[in-house]
């Protein structure tokens, strides 16, 4: 088991304190909703990248359909 303390602790704080704010102003939330909204943006990137394969794939198929008539 270790622990940091003073110095080398307050170090650490320091970093990660600087980390949350600057992820918080990134996502326009307060520093403590930033977990949350990280939780919310890979849920987004989720389904995101859900419609586009889907979007990609209707694409696709609308594509064979054109080469098929202009056959």
């Amino acid at each position: 088991i270790s622990m940091l303390c003073g110095e080398k602790a307050f170090r650490d704080y320091l970093i990660k304190h600087t980390n949350l704010v600057g992820i918080a102003q990134l996502l326009s939330v307060k520093p403590e909703e930033a977990g949350d909204a990280v939780v919310r943006l890979k849920e987004k990137n989720i389904e995101l990248k859900k419609e586009l394969k889907q979007l990609k794939k209707q694409l696709y198929i609308l594509e064979q359909e054109g080469k098929a008539q202009d056959s």
